[in-house]
């Protein structure tokens, strides 16, 4: 940290006059903002490398690794035969087209990108690598990943992209929504360390590669979404919170349910075979276990199904249907020989008196969990949740 003050000391400006960084000529959000639209000159560089050396000692992406298991039922998950699908990327959001390739959205986790990008105009359709920017692998029929340079979101907020969620539209495009926050309330949230307040956006494509903004979705702060749209455009969504949100046209625009729900984030909807709807998503807090619920009427009133994965095991699940049935669940952990983001502070406490800091040994897998009752669905871990109806 102290090289990153002393950065931003001598580095708070540039200038074309000798010496070439002079204090007080220019400020951090200048910097950040000639960064991601690549009009950036060697101060502005220099700025953004050691705020990046500083994010490098904090949780991110670039701690975090890709993970892929299968799941029959989408509630239980033996981690002994996960495989490592990408490092140093996280939120995984997977798509499945019917030329049999796999699409992977995630968000950035490879630090060097920026500083390789600092002054390209790369993070003007991406996002600023660091703090939130998103990219795209493909698969063809199960082989290797690999990147898709063309993929880009033209008119993008400047500044955190992250969390990407793909709805297929009733015309056979797709729309991508995801979480930004612009850049001007990045820089004044606490120094980037996680205030400020993200919003919920999206933008639409033919192909998945080539994708433009069109506005906000929803009416509020939101993050980590799951959409789930109907024939009649009435849509869902769950967002960090867990938060309710509906839309009556078509996924364009939410409106903010009353959260009565229990807390949790990174939620993901899935759809079983008999028409129920399965809610997975993790609780309590980063590093929160992954539970579930299960709805039989259509997403109104859900019955928890308990403890499906433990904490610190996984995050951000994305299921993708496999032709034969059941799913690959697709996740987030973190990698090898990291001890925690944090350790548990007052306010956790508060919530959870029983949760400990969190804490993962060093391992090249994630720990192995063969969750009790798999079969039969485990034990409930609270009474029944209607899911509450939009504001009077």
């Amino acid at each position: 940290m102290p090289r990153v003050l002393a950065a931003l000391a001598l580095l708070a400006g540039c200038s074309s006059a000798s010496p070439p960084c002079e204090p007080g000529s220019q400020d951090t959000f200048a910097a950040l903002e000639a960064i991601v639209l690549g009009s950036a000159d060697a101060c502005a560089v220099a700025l953004y490398e050691g705020l990046l050396e500083d994010r490098a000692e904090r949780q991110g992406p670039w701690l975090q690794d890709i993970w892929r298991v299968p799941t029959p039922d989408a509630l239980g998950f033996d981690l002994s035969q996960a495989e490592r699908m990408l490092s140093g990327a996280a939120v995984p959001e997977v798509v499945t087209t019917p030329d049999g390739r796999t699409w992977l959205f995630s968000v950035v986790g490879d630090l060097g990108r920026g500083r390789a990008e600092a002054r390209s105009g790369w993070m003007r359709t991406h996002g600023l690598v660091g703090w939130g920017a998103l990219q795209l692998h493909v698969s063809d029929n199960g082989g290797p990943l690999v990147p898709v340079p063309e993929f880009g979101i033209e008119g993008l907020v400047v500044g955190m992209v992250v969390d990407p969620e793909v709805v297929v539209q009733p015309d056979g495009t797709w729309r991508l929504y995801y979480v930004a926050m612009d850049l001007r309330n990045l820089v004044r949230s606490d120094a980037f360390t996680g205030g400020g307040e993200p919003r919920v956006f999206f933008a639409e494509s033919r192909d998945l590669v080539h994708w433009r903004q069109v506005g906000e979705a929803a009416n509020g702060p939101s993050g980590d979404p799951v959409v789930r749209c109907e024939e009649s455009g009435e849509c869902l969504m769950v967002s960090s919170g867990l938060k309710w949100s509906a839309s009556k046209n078509g996924g364009q625009g939410f409106r903010t349910e009353r959260d009565e729900a229990p807390p949790g984030f990174a939620p993901e909807l899935v759809e079983l075979p008999d028409g129920r709807l399965r809610l997975l998503f993790n609780a309590k807090r980063m590093g929160g276990p992954v539970e579930a619920w299960v709805s039989s009427d259509g997403g109104d009133t859900w019955v928890p199904e308990g403890e499906r994965i433990g904490p610190r095991e996984a995050e951000a699940l994305s299921l993708e249907p496999l032709p034969g049935g059941g799913w690959s669940a697709w996740f987030h952990a973190w990698r090898e020989g990291y001890s925690g983001d944090r350790p548990a502070t007052a306010a956790d406490q508060e919530d959870d008196p029983a949760l400990p800091a969190p804490s993962l040994p060093a391992s090249s897998e994630p720990r192995v969990r063969k969750p009790e009752a798999a079969e039969d669905g485990g034990p409930p871990s609270a009474t029944p949740f209607r899911r509450p109806g939009l504001p009077d």
